[in-house]
């Protein structure tokens, strides 16, 4: 059994080095056929990256500075954890000390503030005047790093693996953290919910969070009347897991009377099956009125 494991693994790797050399090659064959039609610097400055470095999510040098980081990973209760802001937060049961820690390189990568994955700037942050809507909270680090800041948080976490994993992180604080094992939808079920349906939410100051791995439109729909009502609603939505998403939210919200500002630069989500030219995508989309 554990020589089919391993034989499998093998496999998987060999398909997915293989798939990265294919997709390397025609990045790089797109800039070089088409560099000189490019207007966009910042996308063209992300496309040259990879003439001369490996592919990955982020084409630029900072995320190396992370490399050399070293972390303390501490079992719990068969729950792995590490100080993140000065706070335990915990992984999921079956994590590996390995996993915890390239994990958590990467969550730095995504918040450092060059990255087209951060939600925040230094204009655009949670106030404490505010409440926090973490949808797709997974591991709950932009909830930690707000936990100060915001004057309550709701977190929505569909997978029961980090759902176990939120429940001991915010064990401290349940004072001030509402937790949802529910996926945040266009309408509510025993497993769903929709915005619309918290009716707290109206006449509330909100910053929201969200990172809900394509389910963003039916997240939408069920926030229209939320949407209308209230006019004290800031958001920030990852724009990079359908081609046109970027285009798309931008375009939704502006007709709905928005102010939109995107993150920085450009990241290639080469896990997306829609994936084409120009191969990379935006990656946060700011709003508010």
């Amino acid at each position: 059994m554990k020589l089919i494991k391993e034989i499998k693994s093998l496999v998987y790797k060999a398909k997915k080095n293989y798939r990265n050399v294919v997709l390397k090659r025609k990045i790089n064959n797109f800039y070089l056929l088409n560099k000189s039609k490019i207007i966009d610097s910042a996308l063209l400055s992300s496309l040259q990256y990879y003439l001369n470095n490996e592919l990955s999510v982020f084409p630029y040098l900072f995320k190396n500075e992370y490399n050399k980081l070293e972390f303390t990973v501490t079992n719990e209760n068969g729950f792995n954890y590490i100080l993140f802001n000065g706070y335990k937060m915990y992984f999921k049961q079956n994590w590996s000390v390995l996993s915890c820690k390239s994990y958590i390189k990467t969550l730095l990568v995504e918040q450092d503030a060059r990255s087209p994955h951060c939600y925040c700037t230094d204009n655009f942050y949670v106030n404490n005047d505010e409440t926090l809507l973490d949808i797709g909270a997974a591991e709950g680090n932009f909830s930690l790093l707000s936990i100060n800041k915001a004057k309550e948080i709701y977190m929505f976490e569909y997978n029961i693996d980090w759902y176990k994993a939120l429940e001991k992180t915010f064990e401290p604080f349940t004072e001030k953290i509402q937790l949802f094992n529910k996926k945040v939808d266009n309408k509510s079920t025993s497993n769903s919910i929709k915005l619309d349906d918290l009716p707290e939410l109206y006449t509330k100051k909100l910053f929201i969070k969200m990172d809900v791995e394509g389910s963003e439109k039916a997240i939408f729909k069920g926030m229209e009347k939320l949407l209308a009502t209230n006019k004290n609603i800031r958001i920030a939505v990852c724009t990079y897991h359908g081609y046109n998403d970027a285009v798309e939210f931008e375009n939704y919200f502006k007709q709905l009377g928005f102010k939109t500002e995107f993150s920085t630069g450009y990241m290639l989500y080469y896990f997306a099956k829609d994936l084409k030219p120009p191969y990379l995508r935006k990656g946060v989309l700011r709003v508010w009125r």
